[in-house]
């Protein structure tokens, strides 16, 4: 079946699980454009409804494989233009009355924003705004010559994700953009205002996959990695350019303005930069400090089991176990990190140290921290080493259970 041609504002949605194909129609917006990673598929003009595979579906059917989308395309709707794809085909998140947005300005974490419980169908379906701190796509200011852009969250294992970049400006008056958010004209502007991007930073293994756009949009500005990160299939295949690598000694235009600091285990690795001129801290996954009660229910448990709940969190359960592998190194880099007593630490996802930043720091590299001593431990105590291994089998066993106990329904 080849419907007619491509009315304005007309996009497809892949949908692998329920049908080859999911139309649907954009007629009555026409400024919807076709999202880049999506190719455009031809749509009835003026069809006020859904299509799937080659036969139309009934109403009710519609709805179910919509609700599907939602699982299957969560990550890709909400890592895109939010004006562009989940906002336009699913309506806009809706925030509770009388929940502030913050104008840009000095910023505190979440205690400058209202806690924003979303009412029980939105939170059934997970990924939701309310999970960000507004306002999104827009620098806010935390200390001299630093700011912070929070953006929509993005979908990581089931588990909701505010994401956030954090923007330093360097001595020579470049802006250097430290895990970037995806890129938006009007964010780029707003940057452009304050001065010229000079650098990109992918400071974690995971944190990279928003710089093609920002490579494409500031094709001067140079891009640097943590080791290795280079050499990984994904990013080949995505064509991300990467300048350089980045250590424990900052690249020489960095020098004197900003320390670096590399926390490394097996296929896990972090660089961490320190502002020496307003004493922040950037971190990316070595602090996760997500609020339970603006998760969904399912999520909130997942989140407390992998330890990144406020106001306790910390790295996530597989990370510790990784780094556990290369606990002396790690714990050298941790040790590091306190002893620079940053006055503010501000990390990529979740609710960030503003107040009693070393204190809270050391709280959270706390399990690094801790020496290995030997000798004999009172009954029930076990290694700080052995722990996280520990709670990482009770974690599996949970997950096998859950799954057999589906399995037999």
């Amino acid at each position: 079946m080849v419907p007619p041609a491509v009315p304005d504002g007309a996009f497809v949605i892949v949908d692998p699980v329920v049908a080859p194909r999911f139309w649907v129609s954009a007629a009555e917006d026409p400024v919807v454009e076709p999202p880049a990673m999506l190719p455009p598929e031809p749509l009835p003009p003026g069809a006020p409804w859904a299509q799937a595979g080659p036969e139309a579906a009934s109403a009710r059917v519609v709805a179910a494989r919509i609700a599907v989308m939602r699982l299957t395309f969560s990550f890709v709707a909400d890592t895109q233009d939010p004006t562009t794809l989940r906002h336009r085909v699913f309506g806009p998140a809706r925030r509770r009355p009388g929940a502030a947005r913050v104008p840009a300005g000095p910023v505190a974490p979440r205690a400058a924003f209202p806690s924003a419980r979303g009412d029980a169908d939105r939170r059934r379906h997970g990924v939701t705004h309310d999970i960000s701190y507004p306002p999104l796509n827009t620098p806010k200011p935390v200390a001299e010559d630093v700011w912070i852009v929070d953006a929509a969250p993005i979908e990581a294992g089931g588990l909701p994700l505010p994401i956030r970049m954090t923007v330093l400006r360097l001595a020579g008056g470049e802006l250097l953009l430290h895990s970037p958010v995806p890129h938006h004209p009007g964010l780029q502007r707003a940057l452009e205002a304050l001065s010229r991007i000079g650098h990109l930073v992918a400071p974690s293994i995971g944190h990279w996959m928003f710089l093609a756009g920002w490579q494409a949009a500031c094709p001067n500005a140079i891009t640097w990695a943590v080791p290795g990160l280079e050499d990984r299939r994904p990013v080949r295949r995505a064509g991300i350019r990467i300048d350089g690598e980045l250590g424990d000694t900052p690249p020489r235009a960095w020098a004197g303005a900003i320390d670096t600091v590399l926390v490394a285990g097996p296929v896990f690795r972090e660089v961490c930069l320190f502002h020496r001129p307003s004493g922040t801290l950037v971190l990316t996954d070595l602090v996760v400090n997500l609020e339970a009660d603006l998760l969904p229910p399912a999520p909130r448990v997942l989140a407390r089991l992998l330890g990144i709940v406020a106001p306790d969190g910390r790295a996530p359960l597989y990370l510790r176990l990784l780094l556990s592998l290369n606990r002396a190194e790690a714990a050298r880099a941790a040790r590091r990190l306190v002893d620079l007593a940053p006055q503010r630490v501000v990390f990529a996802h979740g609710q960030w140290f503003a107040r009693d930043a070393t204190g809270e720091l050391r709280r959270a590299l706390a399990w690094l921290l801790e020496p290995e001593t030997g000798g004999e431990r009172p009954l029930g105590q076990v290694r700080p080493a052995i722990a996280p291994w520990l709670a990482g089998a009770a974690l599996a066993g949970v997950v096998a259970a859950f799954a057999y106990a589906r399995r037999r329904r």
